[in-house]
């Protein structure tokens, strides 16, 4: 959830999940509003169709891996397109998507930006001190089990090698 100080408002996209069969599980990100960040408003947004309505607030179907997403609003890209950034977890790899109003998402159509990533929430913050975006993920870390790592961006699209920070020796 962030605070918009433009808009004045709560903005949340959280992650659902719909088996429609066994061979077509969903990954749908959500998105709802709050004036005070603890009652929220799901908006019908008229976007995605699913089960034949369009009346819901989903702002992306994605496919069985679309998961663990972390959205931002961002001042310091010029592009008015990639106001709004998120990293997600898709097939094992990092994905970025960029949304100019929070609610239209264009994926980056050269995804994967960071592969083989563990399954993990993905954190992206911009980091003021670095003048750099700085993704935070599990990286997958040969013989241990589970970790942290970050990851560093100038543009949000191509980064930098995965710096592991912290991982469980599991001997």
């Amino acid at each position: 959830m962030i605070w918009d100080k433009e808009e004045n408002v709560y903005k949340m996209w959280y992650q659902a999940y719909s088996v429609i069969t066994p061979q077509n599980e969903r990954y749908i990100m959500r998105y709802a509003v709050s004036d005070n960040g603890i009652l929220g408003k799901k908006p019908q947004l008229g976007i995605v169709d699913f089960r034949g309505s369009t009346a819901n607030n989903m702002v992306l179907m994605g496919n069985t891996q679309w998961a663990l997403t972390n959205a931002i609003k961002d001042s310091h890209d010029s592009d008015p397109a990639r106001r709004y950034k998120s990293l997600s977890w898709v097939d094992g790899s990092i994905a970025i998507a960029f949304f100019p109003d929070g609610i239209h998402w264009m994926p980056f159509p050269v995804n994967p930006v960071v592969k083989d990533t563990g399954d993990s929430h993905n954190i992206l913050p911009f980091a003021e001190t670095l003048g750099k975006y700085a993704g935070y993920l599990r990286p997958r870390v040969p013989g241990q089990k589970r970790g942290i790592g970050y990851f560093l961006s100038d543009n949000s699209v191509h980064w930098s090698p995965i710096e592991v920070i912290l991982f469980y020796a599991t001997s």
